[in-house]
């Protein structure tokens, strides 16, 4: 019998061993199919129509809060809604940036390599995304930045701060058509006063240009000012040039042909008890007074003084603060610190009796208030100044007239909200995939409730629908007709969750894997494509 069955002669003679070779081939066939059972396993493991529905709800998530909530945000800040110039104005609109501070090791030094990384990766793209939206939306005619362009730009070699130096570029890539002003160094960039260090301050310098100028725009002589160096008093190669600068205006300055708006980076002395910041400022506290290592939150009265006295200004622009802070100061050379002093009426004017100063909000969103912003300024001035009107008599107001000249408060959209949606999308979208491929007795528990709740509410809808008309019909979950196309859609993307049927380790990492990566690379192609 088993030479019937396995050695079988042929025809011929010879011996059968056909048996023996299909017993061969069918031992070999698990070996020859392994790949293809991988590619099975990837089919029939990686929930392409899940992946498909959680990319699609980031793809929407994503634009909102990278392209239309920050659109229209800064739509609100439209230069129409609040400059109020005559209908034949052609006025020159500047945009101020206060304190980007890209973010480095010195930023957040207890913040790991990874931790530091991510905190760029998101710090960058909110200030560059906010750079090219404003010139799209706003289209300034200049851009003019307040200093602390850097973090620890002190602190770095040259190697690092160049590295630095065009990450900033990057940050802030050139736009056609808008003169970009970067020249004023902040403390954060060279130090401030006797803390300078000459060569860091000599290499700002060369990068960015020379604080101590005045350029015109919109018929007005824009003040930059070095403030910082100003500040020194035992390295004459530091001061030197600023101070030069500053005496330069007294008397009759050829630069005095125009109003003058001046931009510094520490704010000037102020007196709290007299000059309060106004309801828009987020700290309830008062605006600080006090210095410390490598920085000094107000210049000294003196050279304050001098600034107000020396140039006449209508309008100060400073950062440093982080903070919202709109002040009055009178101009005088015999400022006596009482309140008449500090109190104004609608027939003192802008750069004779008084100057108004804006302390600007933080562009960047780890500046460390809620809301950060930037400050619109608008300015025409055609001559015959006698014939312009102002409307401004206190402080802390959002927008600030002072006659040729106005400027506003525009808000930027919330850094840190699209940050909280987009982790807890994360959260929700790998526990469904837990539930649907790991802790399937949960899920089917999940499902079933969700079903019913799901078909209970269309039920709802279908009794408010019919009650208006009733020749209309709304397809049921439980109907006996043929699903329409919506009920189809319904069924097989809401309904129908395809719940494996064991447990699935493997699957729930590979999945949440693909979910986590598509969601990166969604990020990643919106912070570049800008």
């Amino acid at each position: 019998m088993w030479l019937k069955a396995k050695n079988r002669h042929n025809s011929r003679g010879g011996l059968d061993i056909s048996g023996y070779e299909e017993q061969k081939l069918e031992n070999l066939k698990p070996s020859s199919t392994k790949s293809r059972s991988k590619r099975s396993w990837f089919i029939q493991h990686i929930r392409w129509k899940q992946l498909i529905i959680l990319w699609v709800i980031s793809l929407i998530i994503v634009n909102y809060f990278e392209r239309v909530k920050p659109y229209y945000t800064l739509k609100k800040c439209m230069w129409k809604k609040w400059e109020d110039w005559p209908s034949e104005s052609d006025p020159h609109h500047t945009v101020i940036i206060g304190d980007p501070q890209i973010v480095d090791e010195y930023s957040y030094p207890s913040r790991g390599w990874i931790g530091m990384k991510i905190t760029q990766f998101f710090s960058d793209n909110y200030l560059h995304r906010n750079h090219n939206l404003i010139n799209r939306v706003l289209k300034p005619d200049s851009i003019i930045f307040s200093g602390d362009l850097f973090d620890g730009g002190r602190e770095w070699n040259d190697t690092r701060w160049i590295k630095e130096y065009k990450r900033f570029n990057n940050v802030f890539n050139p736009l056609e058509g808008v003169r970009q002003f970067r020249q004023i160094p902040g403390n954060h960039d060279v130090g401030f006063g006797n803390g300078v260090d000459f060569a860091k301050y000599a290499r700002f310098k060369a990068y960015f240009g020379d604080a101590d100028e005045v350029v015109t725009l919109g018929n007005h002589s824009i003040v930059l000012i070095d403030t910082v160096s100003l500040s020194c008093s035992e390295d004459e190669n530091v001061s030197k040039r600023s101070r030069e600068f500053l005496d330069s205006f007294k008397e009759s300055s050829p630069y005095k042909q125009h109003p003058r708006i001046v931009f510094s980076h520490v704010p000037l002395y102020r007196f709290n008890e007299f000059q309060k910041c106004g309801n828009l400022r987020e700290s309830k506290s008062k605006f600080p007074v006090v210095r410390g290592k490598q920085y000094q939150t107000v210049l000294e009265y003196q050279l304050s003084t001098e600034i107000l006295n020396n140039i006449e200004p209508i309008m100060l622009f400073s950062g440093d603060d982080h903070d919202y802070c709109h002040v009055r100061h009178p101009i005088s050379s015999n400022a006596e610190h009482t309140q008449d002093k500090f109190t104004f009426t609608e027939n003192d004017h802008p750069g004779v009796e008084y100057a108004d100063e804006v302390t600007l909000k933080v562009s960047s969103m780890t500046g460390g208030i809620k809301r950060p912003g930037i400050q619109l300024l608008s300015m025409w001035n055609p001559g015959g100044e006698e014939n312009l009107t102002w409307k401004s008599t206190h402080s802390g107001l959002k927008t600030v007239d002072s006659k040729t000249a106005k400027t506003h408060l525009c808000y930027l959209p919330s850094g840190l909200q699209p940050l909280i949606h987009y982790a807890t999308f994360v959260a929700l979208g790998i526990f469904w995939i837990y539930v649907c491929s790991f802790n399937v007795n949960l899920g089917r528990r999940l499902h079933s409730s969700f079903k019913k709740g799901l078909q209970r509410f269309v039920g709802i809808l279908g009794k408010i629908y019919r009650g208006g008309s009733q020749s209309v019909e709304l397809p049921h979950l439980k109907g006996k007709k043929p699903p329409s196309l919506l009920k189809r859609y319904v069924d097989s993307i809401i309904i129908e969750w395809d719940i494996e049927r064991e447990n699935d380790f493997t699957t729930f990492l590979a999945n949440s894997f693909i979910f986590v990566a598509t969601l990166f690379f969604t990020l990643l192609w919106y912070f570049n494509s800008i």
